[in-house]
Order: C-alpha cells, then sequence, then structure tokens
C-alpha cells in the first residue's frame, strides 16, 4: 500500500521515494520505478511489476489510458476524507 502511495506521489512519513518530472504524471511509469526502488523489499518490487501489465490491460479495455498515463497524480492537492 505504501510503495503505490509513494508511486502515487503521496508523501508517507519515514518513506522516501523521488519521482522525476518526467515520470510523475504516468502512473504505470512511475509503478515500474518503484518496482526496482532499493526502498521497497524483493516481494513488494515483484508485486509492483506484476501489477503494471494487469493495469495497461484495464486502462486499454476500458479506455482509460489518459488516468493510468497522463494523469498529473503529484501536481494535484490532495484532501483526505475522514468519515465520522
Amino acid at each position: 500500500m505504501r510503495a503505490v502511495e509513494l508511486a502515487l506521489g503521496i508523501s508517507v512519513p519515514s518513506l522516501s521515494f523521488n519521482v522525476s518530472a518526467s515520470v510523475s504524471n504516468n502512473f504505470t511509469a512511475s509503478l515500474s520505478l518503484a518496482s526496482s526502488a532499493s526502498t521497497f523489499s524483493p516481494e513488494v518490487q515483484s508485486a509492483l511489476a506484476d501489477a503494471i501489465p494487469i493495469l495497461a490491460q484495464i486502462g486499454a479495455q476500458y479506455d482509460l489510458q489518459y488516468i493510468l498515463e497522463e494523469s498529473p497524480f503529484q501536481n494535484e492537492s490532495r484532501t483526505l476524507l475522514t468519515s465520522k
């Protein structure tokens, strides 16, 4: 979970993962970069790498390539929502 948050550009306390500007707006590229980052265990790296073709297939099947490959994840301000 934390690896995906970092790949999306969401800060995680006590972990860091720098996503370059050229990759920050491409979720599948960001996952690819994260899958080789020493920040994560080999199991997490493998799970991230395995997710890339699955996400690409979902994107193609449901015409979501824009969301997965061009959406500016890191440039958006996020407000956390909570329920009471």
